[in-house]
């Protein structure tokens, strides 16, 4: 699979679109999804580029989940 960097909260059309253009070229970069309380950005590989630009631009991260090699481990960020 690959790691999961999960985002707090919901976003309006106008920034979901400006979060996936801003990340739509990172290297390993697979897809995003959201539901009624979070944003999930999946990654074939690591994702501390991608960590870097959400803190820069002000996003509320609340975990990464690494699920390569079939085990879940889920970190979360304080």
């Amino acid at each position: 699979m690959g790691k999961v960097i999960v985002l707090n909260g919901r976003l309006d059309e106008q920034r979901w679109l400006k979060l996936h253009e801003m990340l739509k070229d990172m290297p390993g970069f697979k897809e995003m999804t959201q539901n009624y309380a979070s944003i999930q950005i999946f990654f074939e590989r690591d994702v501390s580029k991608a960590l870097q630009t959400l803190i820069n631009e002000g996003f509320e991260i609340h975990g990464v989940m690494d699920t390569t090699n079939r085990l879940s481990k889920y970190v979360t960020l304080y």
